[in-house]
């Protein structure tokens, strides 16, 4: 309050009370692997906003790319405009440990990305370590987008969770206990190790080739930078039916899974090369917010780059895979290779099972989580809660109007209540102010249904469509 103590005019900026707030950036995405130069800044986390950043300082004299190259590739040449990169060296893993950080870990401390992946991973402990980054309480603004196996066999082995099996040190103690294992169980045991001797070890020791018969002119992988679970089948019954080759679900729809794999232009050696998606989704992902909106699902989209599939998936077998969240790569004829799917791993009635109705959602938790810290410490009365109102309900009439929120009007597509009701004498007391925020988020049409009949009389339908 300022202290008059002379008589004259003053003049005073005073603020309006109203606070806008921003839509957060919904198009930075996190990558993990190994680069050409596996020795190139290992273990370091390194922010590019181009290809030509990347080649600078994680191709060096490589001759050939790998998934993490190929998909930061395929990421700006979608549509990204800026991604976070950890190589994670040779016989790396995800995360890390305790003493020596990595990979998804170092990714916690950065606020702005929203969507990670980690090309060519696709182990039950990948999964793990990508679905537990992206659901931690205090990570719940990004989603993980997850690639398959390279060769499968069944489809229907994408619809069940792959799990790691029991490690060695387990079975010893087993033994020491007293218990003698099943024999025929070591024998499945040993046979399963010899059929996946090459591809056993997921952080390092790759198979030297690419399992992939796409191209005759395919280059052999090097020994230092294919993904051991990439190029794996998976394991087998004896019938030699695929078994658990799939992501687990995920309730809050965190996660995504993509199938199958692409053919590209490798850009360090110029060759034809098999690759997993998940970069190049990440890049559509981010070329449909800047065109469209995170509201729109991004899927019937081409996928720049992509000059082949690895599989090429029939009608009926994503009827199989759909339902269980995994998205599929289609080819068309007339339009080529696009993205036919765009459901997470949540359950099928989870209100989060559409990639945009989560991706969305994200954004609106973020953006009102920034745009009202300033709220902390205010006096927590009626004027407090008006312009908590105010503030939210001018920042959804926006989304609504973006197309994001279904409604003819904005109180059909929203609501926001900060009162007396939400905000009793016993909330107050423990210092908080508690305010809901209902949202109608846009469903895509992912069922196109027309129906047609045969009439004589369509004199009454000619009318109508003519007034």
């Amino acid at each position: 309050m300022a202290n008059y103590q002379a008589p004259g005019v003053y003049v005073q900026e005073v603020p309006s009370g109203a606070r806008a707030i921003g839509q957060v950036n919904t198009s930075i995405a996190g990558f993990v692997g190994l680069a050409p130069n596996r020795d190139a800044l290992v273990d370091e986390l390194r922010v590019l906003d181009n290809w030509t950043q990347f080649v600078d300082q994680y191709v060096g004299n490589a001759t050939a790319g790998t998934p993490l190259s190929n998909a930061v590739y395929g990421f700006f040449s979608n549509g990204g405009s800026r991604c976070y990169v950890v190589n994670i060296g040779q016989d790396g893993s995800l995360t890390g440990t305790a003493a020596k950080p990595t990979g998804l870990t170092l990714f916690e401390a950065v606020d702005d990305i929203s969507m990670v992946a980690a090309p060519g991973f696709a182990t039950a402990e990948a999964y793990a370590a990508l679905q537990a980054h992206v659901e931690h309480p205090l990570r719940q603004d990004r989603m993980a987008i997850l690639d398959t196996v390279e060769k499968v066999d069944d489809v229907g082995a994408l619809t069940r969770a792959a799990t790691s099996g029991v490690p060695e040190g387990a079975r010893a103690e087993e033994a020491d206990d007293g218990t003698t294992p099943d024999a025929d169980a070591d024998d499945d045991a040993s046979e399963a190790g010899d059929a996946t001797e090459e591809t056993d070890d997921a952080g390092g020791n790759p198979p030297s080739s690419s399992s992939s018969s796409v191209s005759s002119d395919a280059p052999d992988w090097p020994d230092s930078t294919r993904p051991a679970a990439s190029a794996s089948a998976g394991p087998t019954t004896e019938a030699g039916e695929q078994q658990d080759l799939g992501a687990p679900q995920s309730p809050g729809g965190y996660t995504a899974l993509y199938y199958p794999w692409i053919v590209m232009i490798d850009p360090v050696s110029g060759k034809k090369v098999t690759q997993p998606p998940s970069g190049h989704i990440a890049g559509v992902w981010a070329r449909v917010d800047a065109t469209r909106g995170v509201h729109k699902a991004p899927a019937n989209e081409p996928i720049q780059g992509a000059i082949d599939l690895v599989r090429r998936v029939s009608r009926g077998e994503q009827e199989v895979l759909n339902p269980a969240g995994v998205n599929c790569i289609r080819y068309f004829p007339g339009e080529g290779i696009r993205i036919w799917g765009a459901r997470t791993k949540a359950p099928e009635a989870s209100e989060y099972r559409y990639v945009n109705v989560r991706r969305l959602t994200n954004m609106i938790k973020e953006s009102v989580a920034d745009g009202t810290r300033w709220v902390v410490f205010e006096p927590n009365d009626h004027t407090l809660w008006k312009s908590i109102r105010r503030d939210i309900g001018a920042f959804l009439t926006n989304v609504w109007r973006d197309g994001a929120l279904l409604g003819t009007t904005p109180q059909q597509a929203f609501f926001v209540k900060c009162d007396e009701e939400t905000n009793p004498p016993e909330v107050r007391d423990a210092g908080q102010v508690v305010t809901l925020i209902g949202i109608a988020p846009v469903k895509p049409a992912e069922f196109v249904i027309f129906k047609l009949m045969q009439s004589a009389d369509n004199t009454s339908e000619t009318e109508s469509a003519g007034a």
